[in-house]
């Protein structure tokens, strides 16, 4: 009945419905061509696979470069505010250890613009005593010295800074080094009187 009805309206009969396990008989070229096709399609899904996971990387990317953006925008007006916390150390140093309202004016200054820069994400980097490391460090002298290990930081030139966790500015220090050897003229033991001949 759905037959004569698919013949009146101009349409090919359906086919009957195949029943598991039943087999199909196809023309070779038949055949050949709807492996081909899967074949494409098999292509195309990997590429469409590929596509996606190549867009989202690029979004974690994008989202990556933006958070970034946003954390270090205001890297070089901090680089320069801390150029002003150096004087604020500078002028504290040269007011003495006095208790005059000026030097307690200028302590309460700086407290607060250290507070303000540390909500920023601006660290000091601690330096004295610490081993020298050469990521967050500039040695500018090396001092001889016994009473500390090899290495060590002895003395803070420049404070260092980093910036949420990226260095802003290193520290420059004075480093310690082991006592140059004594030398002799005659090539004898240090300490030993050179004979008179």
């Amino acid at each position: 009945m759905n037959v004569r009805k698919d013949r009146k309206r101009g349409r090919k009969p359906a086919a009957d419905p195949v029943h598991e396990g039943e087999k199909i008989s196809l023309p070779a070229d038949e055949f050949e061509g709807m492996v081909e096709r899967c074949r494409e399609w098999a292509e195309y899904k990997d590429r469409y696979l590929r596509t996606l996971a190549d867009l989202e990387n690029l979004r974690k990317r994008f989202e990556k470069e933006k958070r970034d953006y946003i954390d270090y925008a205001t890297q070089d007006l901090i680089y320069e505010l801390v150029q002003v916390l150096d004087n604020f150390d500078r002028a504290l140093s040269a007011a003495g250890s006095s208790d005059d309202t000026y030097r307690q004016g200028i302590e309460m200054i700086s407290r607060q613009f250290r507070e303000v820069l540390r909500k920023q994400g601006l660290e000091e980097i601690r330096a004295v005593g610490e081993r020298f490391d050469p990521f967050v460090h500039e040695a500018v002298e090396q001092v001889e010295s016994e009473s500390v290990p090899e290495d060590t930081v002895v003395e803070e030139i420049l404070k260092g800074y980093t910036l949420k966790g990226r260095l802003l500015r290193p520290s420059a220090v004075k480093v310690a080094r082991p006592p140059a050897a004594e030398e002799t003229v005659d090539g004898g033991i240090p300490g030993d009187q050179p004979r008179d001949a």
